[in-house]
């Protein structure tokens, strides 16, 4: 069903080339947040199911539990519309029984972070239509390299706007709607010393859904070693990733999953071998970061604009 629905979006988005662009990036990004929400669902009650309750355990150990609710919802009483929909509207990806819940809505803080993502969604309409299109039409055939310098700090902007939008304004507002108590979307990427840290404290919902049904199912069910287990996480994570950049630009470079591949490799290099301090190895994080991110973004905007322009 997950496989159908990506199809059926993918082929959607190739039949309508004249949506503007950001229409393809929210149909690419909501897609593949359906489709973890759906297999977090399905997957975990049918463990519940089958009696796998060791499985639940650990995925619950990502959680803390700050509600001061007592009551439990046990195994099958939360197959109901109403469960589902909670879990759908929740800002996780990873289905549990009995989330952290909030008492209270408070009105106040909802309104702030609604007006944070209203005004974000507003500053990046003016980033994209008034530095980075200009750039684009009028640079059509230039050198990659020259394409690439004017668009990199247009492009970090908006990457730093789009991270606030998914991980702070957004996540928050929807939390307290759905009075979801977890509000922990991110941590301190900015102090990561490795790249495997700053995936896990960048991406963090993300993070903690490939954890709990890739990583540990590698690990328990199949008796995957956990660094074999690690390395085909992120390969089916940076497959992910990639198919989402594909859906959004509609071209076929693989280039965010080949960065993927040398970012794992170097992972593995600095695990093994701990080349550098970790005031050194975090500078190498946010480098890597501010290059490499821009980097990847202008190579799909070249490559966009070569087969649609």
């Amino acid at each position: 069903m997950e496989v159908l629905l990506f199809v059926a979006v993918l082929l959607t988005i190739r039949s309508n080339p004249e949506w503007p662009l950001t229409h393809h990036i929210f149909l690419g990004i909501q897609t593949q947040v359906i489709f973890c929400k759906s297999h977090s669902y399905f997957v975990t009650n049918n463990e519940m199911r089958s009696n796998k309750q060791a499985v639940l355990k650990e995925s619950a150990k990502e959680q803390k539990d700050k509600s001061t609710d007592t009551t439990k919802i046990e195994y099958p009483a939360n197959i109901t519309l109403s469960d589902w929909l909670l879990f759908f509207f929740s800002p996780t990806l990873v289905y549990e029984l009995n989330f952290p819940r909030r008492k209270h809505f408070r009105p106040i803080y909802f309104l702030c972070h609604a007006l944070m993502f209203i005004a974000n969604m507003f500053i990046q309409y003016m980033v994209v239509t008034e530095d980075i299109m200009p750039i684009i039409t009028s640079n059509t055939h230039a050198p990659f390299i020259e394409l690439y310098l004017q668009l990199q700090m247009p492009l970090i902007l908006m990457i730093m706007l789009m991270v606030f939008l998914l991980f702070e304004s957004f996540p928050n507002a929807l939390s307290e709607l759905t009075l979801f108590a977890d509000r922990e979307f991110y941590q301190d990427w900015w102090n990561a010393t490795s790249v495997e840290e700053f995936y896990g404290k960048w991406l963090k919902p993300s993070y903690l859904f490939y954890y709990r049904h890739v990583l540990i199912v590698l690990q328990r069910e199949y008796g995957v070693s956990p660094s074999k287990a690690r390395a085909i996480t992120n390969l089916v994570s940076s497959a992910m990733q990639e198919l989402i950049m594909i859906m959004s630009f509609q071209v076929y470079g693989l280039h965010l999953f080949k960065a993927q591949l040398v970012a794992t490799l170097w992972s593995f290099i600095q695990f093994k071998y701990q080349p550098f301090n970790k005031e050194t190895m975090n500078a190498i994080v946010l480098t890597g970061f501010l290059v490499g991110a821009p980097l990847l973004l202008t190579l799909y905007i070249r490559d966009f604009t070569q087969a649609y322009y």
